[in-house]
């Protein structure tokens, strides 16, 4: 989901959601309850 998809920025963990690939959004982006 869109949740799932920020979450999966660069430097940060993506554990909680098994099969996303850290992407190149930088962690600055994320939203604050993904760093």
């Amino acid at each position: 989901d869109a949740t799932a998809w920020r979450c999966a920025a660069a430097g940060a963990a993506a554990g909680g959601f098994v099969g996303v690939v850290p992407g190149t959004l930088l962690a600055r982006y994320a939203p604050t309850a993904c760093r």
